[in-house]
């Protein structure tokens, strides 16, 4: 994996393994352990690509450089009420993390439209990285936190009209708001 020809690029490998189960059509959970080339993102397109994307490309490793492994587990779970309120806790942290992202814990709570009469959808998220203790989980005003809202109106039974309002943190703790308004296809 050190050496290649003029224009190949290596695209990494990822490997896991794992289960994954449900409890009284009630609790949903996913526990696998991960081994994962440097080179390789599993999930490029997450929570903080709007805040990271002008420096994205940059976090791998140049061609030919040799490819560390960073392994470790992976946990989820998801606790339904009723089919009305859904939330769901995922944990995932790697050793031999080069750009201290990990621990990272992602918390989603989903609220179904027919809790609002049809009339509205809503989403709340969590994002938190490189937590090292209790502290880092709970201070929501770190460098590492994203927490966004999703609220959205049906225009019809498949197109909804979405604010969503997204809040990052400098290093100072400082907050930066911002909001966005999209349409969604639901097929």
């Amino acid at each position: 994996l050190t050496d290649y020809p003029v224009g190949v690029i290596d695209n990494g490998v990822g490997m896991a393994a794992g289960m994954q189960g449900k409890i009284l059509q009630v609790f949903d959970y996913r526990a696998e352990y991960r081994k994962i080339e440097n080179s390789f993102i599993p999930g490029y397109f997450g929570p903080f690509y709007d805040a990271e994307r002008s420096y994205k490309g940059n976090i791998l490793p140049p061609v030919g450089t040799p490819s560390t492994v960073k392994e470790g587990p992976l946990a989820a779970g998801a606790l339904n009420l009723l089919n009305l309120v859904r939330f769901s806790v995922t944990y995932e942290d790697f050793i031999n993390d080069p750009y201290n992202l990990y621990p990272y814990m992602h918390a989603e709570l989903t609220v179904d439209p027919a809790l609002f009469k049809g009339k509205f959808i809503f989403t709340a998220k969590y994002d938190k990285r490189d937590i090292k203790d209790w502290n880092d989980l709970v201070n929501v005003r770190g460098q590492n936190t994203l927490i966004s809202t999703e609220m959205g109106y049906p225009v019809s039974d498949s197109i909804f009209l979405i604010v969503i309002n997204r809040q990052t943190f400098d290093v100072n703790g400082n907050p930066t708001n911002t909001t966005s308004l999209e349409t969604r296809i639901k097929f």
